[in-house]
């Protein structure tokens, strides 16, 4: 930062809290890197700014805000990790003479999704995919739905209040700055003003029809929802949802009864279950909106298992037949006979002497892709199914095969070995046959003739 509002920089906060340098500011607060000195490890220490304009008693507000901010976040934190941790909060006198109210917060690696959003912007790249999205956010959305069912509402969520945070190896979103948030019980009530002196305290960007009309409704946790929303269509899209400058051009599209926003309205192709969702998500009425945070997610995520799982169960099937000698040759299912087991999610080893091979699955559509940047792929969304179609198995028993299921890693292939001739076998067969024939004749015929000699009167020759 090109300068320092307090003049903290180099102070010991409390005795314990070293402050290192400023490395953010915002219209409230700012944020310093800092160290803690009984356990030497980083913290982020953060100010808020109270501006001269604003009176005895706004001061007050902001500053019992602010504490109250502080107890939120040691309670969220405690219950979940993906929301960022409160060390303590108190207040300091700042060199400059200003009243600082502070609060010490654990100390994250990574960018904000905002500066994330921004760089592949520079780098011209394009919208997440569905399943990218899935991935980043569902610690982020989960976290939303943890703080929702506490009954707490966050009121400003924003790509700049998602951080994406390194944690051994691995990038995984957090929630930062539930400042603005609300305990909603009898004693706060959730129908509050948004706005405290000339502040608006919450992203017009991002905000919520009712958060810049109460006559729209209440806010809630459903505001959070509609936030939320538009963050999800921004990173598919790797474009702002919402064009109006300032308080005011986003108060005009926020509020305009005419103006709906959908992902094919914003040029995306987008499955229609997950359309539906992100669509009811950001209508104008509060009550036609998801409840939680949680709501919204499973409903997205449902989607994507149920279009996972319609991939997994029709897929398009070719097979490849190689003659001996030659040429992978092309043929249809059907013309393979009757005998030929084709399983779209097991693989069927099958006894060389029978087909001389192994016969698996073919053309199956790719498993979705998980990329974090920095991070293992997290495993496929539960539900999944891991059964064989109706009948496949059945089939497989009658031709005296057993179904394997195949290793996630190992590639699908598409292969037939050509099957050995059944001759020399029958030719077998018949011999045996045959001298089995004789001999037994043989060994009828000889007991006839003892059985006769065995007579009386009876002569030998």
């Amino acid at each position: 930062m090109s300068r320092e509002p307090f003049g903290l920089t180099g102070q010991l906060i409390d005795g314990q809290f070293r402050v290192e340098r400023a490395i953010g500011e915002g219209g409230f607060s700012v944020v310093y890197r800092g160290m803690h000195v009984g356990l030497s490890e980083p913290i982020a220490i953060k100010c808020l700014k109270l501006t001269a304009t604003l009176d005895g008693e706004s001061i007050e507000v902001f500053t019992r805000r602010f504490r109250d901010e502080g107890r939120l976040l040691y309670r969220l934190g405690q219950g979940n990790l993906d929301i960022v941790r409160c060390i303590m909060a108190g207040t300091t006198v700042a060199p400059t003479g200003a009243l600082v109210p502070y609060m010490v917060l654990e100390w994250l690696e990574g960018r904000s999704l905002a500066m994330d959003l921004k760089s592949r912007r520079d780098q011209k790249l394009r919208g997440r995919s569905l399943e990218e999205l899935v991935a980043v956010f569902d610690p982020g959305a989960m976290a939303l739905d943890y703080a929702h069912r506490q009954g707490v509402v966050h009121r400003d969520v924003k790509p700049a209040n998602l951080f994406m945070a390194a944690t051994q190896g691995r990038v995984r979103m957090k929630v930062l700055d539930f400042g603005l948030a609300k305990i909603l019980d009898e004693t706060i009530g959730i129908t509050q003003a948004a706005t405290v002196g000339n502040f608006m305290m919450c992203s017009p960007r991002y905000a919520a029809p009712e958060q810049f009309d109460p006559k729209i409704g209440a806010v809630g946790p459903w505001t959070d929802v509609y936030s939320l929303a538009l963050v999800l269509l921004e990173a598919l899209r790797d474009e702002k949802v919402r064009k109006g400058e300032g308080l005011v051009g986003c108060m005009e599209e926020a509020v305009n009864p005419n103006k709906d926003i959908t992902g094919k309205g914003l040029g995306m192709h987008l499955p229609p279950r997950i359309e539906a969702a992100l669509a009811r998500a950001v209508t104008m009425d509060p009550k036609a909106r998801q409840r939680t945070a949680g709501e919204l997610w499973e409903e997205v995520k449902a989607a994507m298992r149920d279009r996972v799982s319609a991939q997994w169960a029709a897929p398009p099937v070719q097979l490849v037949e190689i003659p001996e000698g030659g040429e992978p040759s092309t043929r249809s299912p059907a013309s393979l006979g009757a005998d030929t087991i084709v399983d779209p999610v097991f693989s069927l080893p099958v006894p060389t002497d029978a087909l001389g091979g192994t016969m698996m699955m073919a053309d199956a559509p790719p498993r979705p892709s998980f990329v974090t940047s920095g991070s293992q792929p997290p495993p496929l969304p539960q539900r999944m199914s891991s059964q064989p179609p109706p009948g496949a198995l059945a089939a497989a028993m009658r031709a005296g095969l057993t179904p394997v299921a195949p290793s996630p890693s190992a590639p699908i292939s598409a292969v037939v070995a050509p099957r050995r001739s059944r001759a020399p076998l029958v030719v077998t067969i018949l011999l045996l046959l045959i001298l089995g024939a004789l001999g037994a004749g043989g060994f009828i015929a000889w007991r006839s003739w003892k059985a006769h000699a065995a007579w009386p009167g009876s002569t030998t020759p």
